[in-house]
């Protein structure tokens, strides 16, 4: 018999409500799904509230069980989270369960969630790149696997295997932290972010302020006004300022292939390369994968394998360090289910003990 759940992937720009089901033979399918502007409600009761009825009217079902993906971190007993990292509304699982009627409501981290849901994935769900020298290589069993997505800010978690369990992801804030300039370009980008103000609240910039939509923006001025061999296009450059979406624009026009575009978007995807071989080594070296993905790596795919983030990930280290060689054995992917979030979070509390939470 098939299960239903009611998930939620709430990040710092959109809310994403859906009602998941699990089908016999394990198979996961979105029935129904709503996409709402995180700044434009003020909590999840309403909205849960209508998509619950909508699957009851439609589909015959009673929705029982939730769970909700949060872009920020989640305590312990996993019931309140009072206030997300890009938000001023928190979710409260008991307040929750009294406006809808549920009976169980699961919080966990966004990026919990989707450590979940990569294990979930088909090959239909990721796509593999292949190392700078040509070479691919095989996930290894019972390793861990890390993720690292790029939105609104950088989402990564840790994903270990536990004999008793299975896949049990570690959420982490790590987009919060310092970049690691590894260059001269990079130092100067660092130090333009820094004093133009382009960092949250620091005088250095996080991953956060670099690895986002608004990073890809600042990356853009920073490439237009401090590489004297740039050539930007007056009307590129008007378009991107007028856009009511820079990030887009600029993403847009490098995948038609403008030139200071593709500059930018190739320094992005350096500074995702370098993060993500950062995140595999803290992961006991990610031998069973790394996972890249976010709503900007799956707007941009063809970008992403361009060669800019493999050749950041492939030279971490010095030809001859060790862990080089360790790094060459990791299998490394692009996510492109954009559900993956969603079918975690229905893995998370459908399959797994509620103690183990």
């Amino acid at each position: 018999m098939s299960k239903h759940v009611l998930v939620g992937d709430v990040g710092g720009t959109k809310t994403r409500l859906a009602v998941v089901e699990k089908r016999e033979g394990g198979t996961w399918r979105v029935i129904l799904d709503r996409v709402l502007r995180s700044d434009a409600i003020s909590g999840l009761e309403g909205p849960s509230t209508q998509l619950m009825a909508e699957a009851d009217t439609k589909f015959g079902v009673k929705i029982t069980t939730a769970c909700f993906a949060i872009c920020g971190p989640v305590p312990a007993d996993r019931q309140v989270c009072e206030v997300f990292t890009s938000l001023t509304w928190g979710v409260s699982a008991p307040a929750l369960k009294a406006a809808t009627g549920l009976e169980r409501v699961l919080l966990i981290n966004d990026f919990e969630a989707v450590g979940f849901g990569i294990t979930q994935l088909g090959n239909d769900g990721v796509e593999q790149l292949p190392h700078v020298d040509g070479t691919t290589c095989e996930p290894k069993l019972k390793e861990v696997k890390v993720v690292i997505g790029a939105g609104t800010g950088l989402g990564e978690a840790i994903v270990p295997y536990i004999n008793t369990v299975g896949y049990l992801p570690i959420g982490s804030e790590g987009g919060s932290c310092d970049i690691s300039p590894r260059n001269e370009a990079q130092w100067s980008m660092a130090k333009y972010f820094a004093t133009h103000g382009h960092t949250c609240g620091g005088n250095f910039p996080d991953w956060d302020d670099t690895l986002s939509g608004r990073g890809i923006e600042h990356m853009f001025q920073f490439v237009i006004n401090n590489d004297p061999s740039c050539k930007v296009s007056e009307a590129v450059k008007q378009a991107v300022e007028r856009s009511p979406d820079p990030p887009a624009e600029i993403s847009t026009r490098a995948l038609q292939g403008d030139e200071v575009c593709l500059q930018t978007m190739d320094l992005f995807y350096e500074m995702l390369g370098q993060d993500a071989s950062y995140l595999a080594l803290r992961g006991r070296c990610a031998l069973g994968g790394v996972y890249v993905c976010g709503g900007v790596v799956q707007k941009t795919l063809p970008l992403a394998r361009r060669g800019a983030l493999m050749r950041a990930f492939d030279h971490t280290k010095a030809p001859a360090h060790v862990m080089r060689d360790l790094l060459s054995q990791v299998p490394v992917y692009l996510v492109t289910n954009c559900d993956v979030a969603l079918l975690g979070a229905a893995h998370a509390v459908l399959d797994y003990p509620a103690d183990v939470f």
